[in-house]
């Protein structure tokens, strides 16, 4: 069975990279949109392109690319260095903040954050055999 069958449809992706903060306006995040009709959001470690306009948990900012707002930069309670949430497809900027201020406890959402750690432990184990 296909992976779009076996989705219901409160599933959203999330990506480790940038939906519409990117430099043509289209990055990971909105290709894998289009391809799986599953609304996605990206969420990027790194500013590849416009100017910050300030941070806040609470009360995120917008960054501006040509004045343009196409992301939300914020950061936990405790992490000194902000994350960029920005939406793919079917998923509108704000919704993508929502959805990504609810699975974030740490730097990065806790799905990013598990899959990271699944796939060190996966990497770590086949070395080490």
């Amino acid at each position: 069975m296909p992976l779009s069958e076996s989705l219901n449809e409160r599933t959203v992706l999330i990506y480790d990279g940038n939906g519409a903060l990117h430099p043509e306006r289209f990055g990971i995040a909105c290709h894998a949109g289009l391809e799986w009709g599953i609304p996605t959001i990206g969420v990027a470690k790194k500013l590849l392109g416009g100017t910050s306009c300030g941070r806040a948990f609470k009360n995120p900012r917008g960054v501006r690319p040509n004045d343009e707002v196409f992301d939300y930069e914020h950061s936990t309670s405790g992490s000194g260095r902000p994350i960029y949430v920005s939406a793919g497809d079917g998923i509108s900027q704000k919704q993508a903040l929502a959805v990504v201020k609810k699975m974030t406890v740490h730097r990065v959402s806790e799905p990013t954050r598990l899959a990271h750690t699944a796939a060190g432990n996966a990497r770590r184990a086949k070395t080490h055999k």
